[in-house]
């Protein structure tokens, strides 16, 4: 064996490898990066992306309270394009909230003497109701007695203790309500610059789609609450009617508290049920009865002809979508995240039909059914 200047053994010959230097060459001449340099471009995205949802998770508050702004918005939008055909736009918008501010202080001169009133009455008759509950307990079940008392003492001693902190949960609240006001107004101003800003940024034969679903998603998003609002005040003013005539005790603060529950896809007026047939029950077992009858036949006429004509007629929104955004906005976002799960949730259903389904639907060859 013949060695080099050097003494050592030449080096074995390289294998002839023109297959692979003419890959190399032609994706050079293409310009296509090298394997590392995707690799970098990949780790650089996630590491954006994570950055992203961090940065998503420590504003979520301030984030809702946008989205709720805009939501309001966009179910006074109707109102304020119309007045604005006849007024400057920012006087438009004035005006519908003044509008809506003269309405709540009718409402509020209204209900909220007659709730004071009713909540007087529930406290003074607490204990005559605890006692009369004591007594249907012990002709029911005389063994469970004190454990649904003990519980229900429970549940008292932490409503009290809630109360200390009511002032300052209201003043929050109170503060959390006028900066949603104020932004959704300043939204309502702005919105058609907004409209022509986003739309300018497309290419001009995609502009026109992009109109059409922003006008869906304002639809969908204004027209729940929209819905909502039409199906709360019915229903509150239903259940007051209805409890006024069969003669239950509290029957405001019962009718609130259904209005409220309507708040809950499928199940809020089944939840209102408990405490109005509760309270009547106390009263006498027919008058619960009567009760109860009432709440059932008004759940059919809410789920067969409120739901629809008020919510889903305007929205869109399957019932088990709301739901599970109810429970996921719940869980992220507390109450605020619940209240404003639905309208997100039906946003991110018409950018998944039309935008993401038509785009797998040509990846992959199927036809497009138009959904």
């Amino acid at each position: 064996m013949e060695r080099d200047p050097t003494g050592h053994p030449p080096a074995p010959p390289q294998p002839d490898r023109p297959g692979a230097d003419r890959v190399h060459g032609a994706l050079a001449a293409r310009g296509v990066p090298p394997w590392w340099s995707n690799a970098a471009v990949g780790a650089a995205a996630l590491a954006a992306a994570l950055g992203a949802l961090a940065l998503t998770w420590l504003l979520l508050h301030p984030l809702l309270l946008l989205f709720a702004a805009v939501v309001i918005a966009e179910a006074l939008s109707p109102v304020v394009e119309w007045i604005a055909r006849r007024l400057p736009r920012p006087a438009a918008v004035a005006l519908v909230y003044l509008l809506l501010v003269l309405v709540g202080a009718g409402l509020a001169w209204l209900a909220v003497p007659t709730l004071v009133a009713q909540g007087r009455q529930l406290i003074a008759a607490a204990p005559s109701l605890l006692a009369r509950a004591r007594n249907l307990a012990e002709g029911l079940d005389p063994t469970s007695t004190d454990q649904i008392l003990g519980a229900i003492q429970t549940r008292v001693d932490r409503f009290g203790l809630s109360l200390i902190a009511l002032p300052l949960t209201v003043a929050s609240v109170v503060v959390e309500v006028a900066l949603v006001l104020l932004l959704s107004a300043y939204w309502l101003i702005a919105e058609p610059a907004l409209h022509r800003f986003a739309l300018s940024l497309l290419p001009p034969r995609r502009r026109a789609h992009a109109g059409r679903l922003l006008g869906e998603i304002g639809q969908t998003v204004g027209g729940y609450v929209r819905g909502k609002g039409l199906s709360l005040l019915v229903v509150g003013l239903g259940v007051y009617a209805g409890l006024r005539l069969i003669g239950v005790e509290f029957p405001l603060l019962l009718a609130l508290i259904a209005a409220f529950a309507e708040l809950i896809p499928v199940v809020g007026i089944v939840l209102a049920t408990v405490p109005a047939v509760a309270v009547a029950l106390l009263e006498s077992p027919t008058q619960a009865v009567a009760v109860l009858v009432f709440y059932v036949v008004f759940q059919q006429i809410e789920s067969n002809l409120l739901l629809p004509f008020f919510v889903r007629r305007q929205t869109g929104i399957p019932p088990l979508l709301a739901v599970f955004a109810l429970v996921a906005g719940e869980a992220l976002a507390g109450i605020l995240g619940a209240l404003i799960a639905i309208p997100l949730a039906g946003v991110a259903r018409i950018l998944v039909v039309r935008i993401v389904a038509p785009a797998i639907r040509r990846r992959v060859g199927a036809a497009d059914d138009g959904a």
